[in-house]
């Protein structure tokens, strides 16, 4: 019997996401190896609001998402 596992990290405010599969070899032993994709999400907003409402206060913003207009380049 064999199964997925998926574990969530927090790195340097960066959650890092990773898929593994165990299998149980023994009574008290069990093997596991990553398989799967791997990736990393970095939190660019914290609202307090409800699941169900559209508007709601912002707590936290990172900067470089939300003033991107001074990036642009114009010809």
């Amino acid at each position: 019997m064999s199964s997925r596992v998926v574990a969530f990290k927090n790195i340097d405010d960066t959650i890092e996401v990773r898929h593994f599969v165990f299998v149980r070899t023994a009574h008290n032993s069990v093997e596991l190896s990553e398989v799967g994709p791997r990736f990393g999400m970095k939190l660019f907003q914290i609202r307090g609001v409800l699941l169900n409402d559209k508007d709601g206060d912002m707590e936290w913003s990172l900067k470089s998402f939300t003033r991107t207009s001074r990036k642009k380049d114009y010809l």
